[in-house]
């Protein structure tokens, strides 16, 4: 048999998912505020577990029908305790992220995930929490979830290694934003994964200073949550 191969060109325009770590934040900083929209997320199983977290602590987060825009009405700030224990799935994002918060309300959240999620290692910020006067315990006295965490949190400044997750580092700077004192972070070593921190900052209009032997402390602010809301960005 012959077989004729002919050149061809093949063109076309093919675009990158939305940001899945932006998601994450913009979900939760529209939970923290009073209501706001998130345009252009990316709906996976991580983030609608951060968008079951907002709901268990008091909001709610509608999808229109081609799942393009969230309208989500936030707890403003102070987030009621669960009903019940939330579960994170498989989303390590999600529980850094709303342990945070769950220290924010007077009561006490239990957080948990599936099998893999209960083997990731949590305690910098449980150690975190209880420096700011909060309670933040793993119920297997490992670190590891599941977590019981409250205690009502007023703001104040804690210092944490830098070089282990930014996700704690994120999760205090969000649950800093609607305290009446604010988080002052200070990192007690290099920062770790630095541009996840970054969008966290833009996410809250908030400021990244140095102290003279250049690791960061990172300070307050509120979340900046522009009228309509915030469109997650796509890689380039």
């Amino acid at each position: 048999m012959d077989v004729t191969i002919a050149t061809s060109t093949v063109s076309g325009v093919a675009q990158a998912p939305p940001s899945k770590s932006y998601t994450h934040r913009a979900i939760l900083a529209a939970g923290y505020a009073e209501s706001a929209q998130v345009h252009d997320p990316l709906v996976s199983a991580d983030t609608r577990a951060t968008m079951r977290a907002v709901e268990a602590y008091g909001g709610s987060v509608d999808r229109s029908a081609d799942e393009s825009t969230l309208d989500v009405e936030g707890f403003h700030g102070r987030p009621e305790t669960p009903d019940d224990v939330i579960d994170c799935a498989n989303s390590g994002t999600t529980t850094r992220l709303v342990t945070a918060t769950a220290a924010l309300q007077d009561g006490l959240t239990v957080l948990t995930g599936d099998d893999s999620l209960r083997s990731r290692p949590q305690g910098a910020l449980l150690d975190a929490i209880e420096q700011l006067g909060g309670r933040a315990e793993s119920t297997r006295g490992n670190g590891q979830a599941p977590l019981v965490v409250g205690g009502g949190i007023g703001g104040g400044s804690v210092a944490i290694p830098g070089d282990v997750s930014s996700q704690y580092i994120t999760a205090l700077l969000m649950a800093g934003a609607v305290t009446d004192e604010g988080i002052d972070v200070d990192l007690t070593t290099e920062l770790k994964s630095s541009p996840y921190v970054d969008i966290t900052l833009e996410v809250l209009g908030v400021r990244r200073r140095c102290r003279a032997d250049g690791r960061g402390v990172l300070g307050r602010g509120r979340p900046d949550l522009r009228p309509g809301g915030r469109r997650v960005p796509r890689p380039r």
